[in-house]
């Protein structure tokens, strides 16, 4: 895949995202570790074989967002994101005739305290009604904490086809990937994301090196964010108001 399709969607992975606090929702002090974002961390990584690999890492709970990007402070209100990860190297020896691929398991652990879902949409609602000037609903004046927050990953990516030989520079040919993750609902936006593509370089002729990619990504919001908007509907309907929309953009802070 290379860098053909560096984004938000693709570019890491996604139920991971949701360690970031939402606009109107209850707030926290937590977030995610990517670019732009730094945050003070630590890495190690151990190959018992030349096929294998295991990593796990350690980074602040709670990245810089700051234009300056300068600012650490590692305490336990922010807590502390943990991850660990295992890969297969697939024919990537210099003996091996087949073509080469990866297969990669994960897991994320955010050691803060996280809102509930069901509650803080409750919570949200209430805030948004606020900023517009409107008598908020009242149900839930606040959220629940639940301790920590997690996720897990599987991603593969193989060579399909080879233009010409492993010794090719440019490694011409067609390379599918596939990734799916999960993230409990009680606490997350999103509860599994699924997406996958084809890249193809060296496509035109003479031009080895370009790539063309075609991919396609699937996110499930939360069984318990929708449980919430259902139960919110209905006293809606009940007062004669607008009813919520059944969609809700996740999104992620930007620099200040």
């Amino acid at each position: 895949m290379g860098v053909t399709l560096i984004n938000q969607t693709f570019f890491y992975p996604t139920m991971a995202f949701n360690v970031w606090d939402q606009p109107f929702f209850p707030v926290g002090h937590h977030g995610l570790a990517s670019t732009p974002y730094g945050a003070p961390g630590a890495r190690l990584r151990v190959d018992p074989v030349p096929y294998a690999y295991l990593q796990v890492g350690a980074y602040d709970g709670n990245p810089d967002t700051s234009s300056s990007g300068t600012r650490i402070n590692l305490n336990s209100h922010e807590g502390a994101l943990l991850y660990g990860e295992v890969g297969l190297k697939l024919n990537q020896a210099k003996d091996a005739q087949g073509p080469p691929g990866n297969l990669k398991f994960g897991a994320y652990y955010h050691t803060d305290e996280f809102f509930d879902i069901y509650q803080g949409y409750w919570v949200a609602v209430d805030n948004y009604l606020a900023s517009i000037g409107q008598p908020g609903l009242g149900v839930f004046t606040s959220a629940r904490t639940r301790n920590g927050n997690y996720g897990v990953y599987f991603l593969a990516d193989q060579t399909l086809w080879r233009e010409k030989g492993k010794d090719d520079q440019a490694q011409q040919g067609l390379v599918g990937f596939f990734r799916v993750a999960g993230a409990p609902s009680d606490r997350n936006l999103a509860q599994l994301g699924i997406d996958g593509g084809l890249v193809y370089k060296g496509l035109i002729p003479g031009r080895d090196w370009d790539t063309l990619a075609l991919a396609g990504s699937y996110l499930e919001i939360s069984d318990d964010l929708h449980r919430a908007q259902k139960d919110i509907n209905s006293i809606l309907v009940s007062l004669g108001a607008p009813l919520l929309s059944r969609t809700l953009p996740i999104t992620r802070p930007s620099l200040s």
